[in-house]
């Protein structure tokens, strides 16, 4: 099933991206290694999701990707709630993330898009 699909992803690209935490001067080694865990999973949904509606194209896929990506440098934290800038920024995220996709599984009944294929012979 594409939802569960989509968790099974959305943790190995947590545990993908753990090592990270060990290098100087990435943005995200300050923050909880849980809410990357958290929000891999609902950005694995809607990565899914756009990749179905793209036809299959990887390119908006990698777009959105590399947008999360780099979106920390240009978004306004003019209040800090946390003692970490990042932990706010990914609070957010997180919660964004998790409702879209919440939306996504409600709209698309947890397809994501995706169709199986059937063969002609089949009813």
């Amino acid at each position: 099933h594409p939802v569960a699909a989509c968790t099974i992803v959305g943790i190995g690209w947590a545990v993908w991206h753990a090592p990270m935490y060990f290098l100087e001067g990435w943005g995200g080694n300050d923050q909880p290694f849980v809410w990357l865990l958290i929000y891999c999973i609902p950005l694995s949904m809607i990565l899914t999701w756009l990749y179905f509606k793209s036809i299959k194209s990887i390119i908006p896929v990698m777009l959105l990707h590399a947008g999360t990506n780099v979106v920390f440098q240009y978004f306004p934290m003019e209040t800090k709630v946390f003692d970490s800038v990042a932990d706010e920024f990914t609070m957010i995220k997180t919660i964004v993330y998790a409702l879209f996709a919440v939306i996504l599984v409600v709209v698309t009944k947890g397809s994501f898009g995706y169709t199986k294929k059937t063969s002609s012979n089949e009813k």
